[in-house]
């Protein structure tokens, strides 16, 4: 028997809203996070899915990803658009 471990998605989803909730992000980012974390897994991109999470809440707790935050333009020069993440999820 294989060591493979197979969660429900709805759960997953649910699992890890409430890790974003806890870190303090708004219930809106929390399911946005969620749902882009699985649906990277779900693609095939494992290496941008919730295994990004511990990666993520270490750079929370170095004061590098701030909760909550929106992008904002900084330059538009009309085809191009220049962009600053203020620190948010990405």
């Amino acid at each position: 028997m294989g060591s493979e471990i197979r969660i429900d998605g709805e759960h997953l989803n649910q699992f890890v809203q409430a890790i974003w909730r806890h870190a303090g992000s708004a219930p809106h980012e929390a399911q946005l996070v969620a749902d882009h974390l699985i649906q990277a897994n779900l693609a095939g991109h494992d290496s941008h899915g919730v295994g990004m999470i511990p990666s993520y809440m270490a750079s929370l707790a170095q004061g590098y990803l701030r909760l909550n935050g929106h992008a904002r333009v900084v330059r538009d020069a009309g085809a191009v658009l220049t962009l600053d993440g203020e620190g948010a999820f990405g």
